[in-house]
């Protein structure tokens, strides 16, 4: 192909940069209205401005998902607003909508020039912080849409969160009760979902917490007190083992670390350097199951159980 022409049968160039995954403004989004965002950003021109009526944003993103409602992206682009990842202006009446830092995220074209297919901000009657965007096919119950969205997608979170952490504590039969549901409410308005999860893996870390230091058998691994505040959580997540290919690394228990400092095989360094064959990995005189993370019966007596 001549290197004058411009090829658009892909589409337009978008770059995504990998740091949106921990961006605290697009993690507030429910999970359908993130999906959304990514199609608003595909077909916004190459200034950051795009159609916000709700119809009409429907023509221009919804592809082949013909069962998208307008009023479902119309509640979609409110919580983008309300996030701050877009903002809404008019233009002789007509809704427009801009993606915040768009011009810095993403680069012109390879002459340098952008293509500007809608009125830009600056032509318009004002940013609105809240405009109406209901169409004539959306003027019922528009608010209750966009309500339900917004607490379909909380809702969902907070059921991740809480059935992650039944399996890391082995809760199998434990409830969301209302407290609990509060509490991990509250926690999203100010922390990611990553962030809830590292607080609940440093906790299961813990050996005060988990009850597994001598003389102190009490547990406190509930997620009402994980979640309790902002600052406890930061506590949590100072506490949670690095990541190792993907997964936490295991934390020695207070018992493993007794056994190991008293074996006579490997007097603590782990190695063990009295088999004629050469020095191998010490078991402790199979004090600890390597394969299931469990403290089984001794050669000093005694035994403890614990699921790494």
């Amino acid at each position: 192909m001549s290197e004058d022409v411009t090829d658009l049968t892909r589409g337009v160039y978008r770059r995504i940069y990998s740091g949106y995954i921990t961006g605290r403004r697009i993690s507030k989004l429910s999970l359908p209205a993130e999906a959304w965002f990514w199609r608003v950003q595909a077909k916004a021109d190459d200034f950051g401005n795009a159609r916000a009526d709700p119809d009409l944003c429907k023509d221009e993103t919804a592809g082949l998902r013909r069962n998208v409602t307008a009023k479902q992206i119309s509640g979609w682009l409110r919580e983008m607003a309300d996030a701050e990842l877009i903002q809404f202006y008019t233009v002789r009446g007509e809704p427009f909508l801009h993606i915040v830092n768009f011009e810095a995220a993403q680069p012109a074209g390879k002459n340098g020039k952008r293509m500007k297919r809608y009125p830009s901000p600056d032509e318009s009657e004002g940013i609105q912080v809240n405009p109406d965007l209901s169409s004539a096919s959306d003027n019922d119950n528009q608010d209750d849409n966009h309500n339900e969205d917004k607490s379909r997608g909380k809702s969902a979170l907070v059921s991740r969160l809480f059935e992650f952490w039944k399996t890391e504590m082995n809760h199998p039969k434990a409830q969301l009760t209302s407290e609990r549901k509060k509490r991990i409410e509250d926690r999203l308005k100010d922390s990611t979902v990553e962030e809830i999860e590292t607080a609940i893996r440093g906790c299961k870390a813990s050996d005060f917490h988990m009850g597994r230091e001598p003389g102190h058998a009490q547990v406190f691994d509930d997620i009402e007190l994980i979640c309790r505040k902002r600052s406890k959580l930061e506590s949590f997540i100072a506490m949670a083992p690095r990541q190792t290919n993907g997964k936490p690394k295991r934390t020695e228990t207070v018992r493993e670390k007794m056994i190991r400092e008293s074996c006579e095989r490997c007097f603590g360094t782990g190695t063990d350097t009295t088999d004629p064959k050469g020095a191998k990995h010490c078991d402790h005189g199979n004090a600890v199951s390597e394969r299931s993370g469990e403290i089984i019966e001794s050669s000093a007596g005694g035994s403890e159980a614990r699921v790494s």
